[in-house]
């Protein structure tokens, strides 16, 4: 789901966007962005637990994914990135 679906959901405006009149809804855009807003707030603030955690706990070449069901630590040894075959 991206953010337009999620934030269509979270307000009951319809099924689908294609259902919503944009033209219609001036404010669609402005209170879209506040809503938006409070997500990216929301996330700053759930995020800064974690940082604290893995600054206390780990060093800093470890890092952490998570995901809807888990969260794993992962520890960067050795990397190397090469794009070089990834087609477009």
């Amino acid at each position: 789901m991206n953010l337009i679906e999620e934030y269509f959901d979270s307000n009951e405006l319809g099924d689908s966007i294609s259902d919503y009149d944009f033209g219609k809804h001036n404010i669609f855009l402005d209170h879209f962005q506040v809503w938006f807003e409070e997500k990216m707030q929301d996330f700053a603030f759930a995020s800064r637990f974690m940082i604290k955690f893995m600054a206390e706990n780990y060093h800093p070449h470890c890092t952490c994914i998570i995901d809807g069901c888990r969260a794993e630590v992962f520890e960067g040894i050795h990397a190397h990135f090469n794009d070089d075959y990834i087609q477009d």
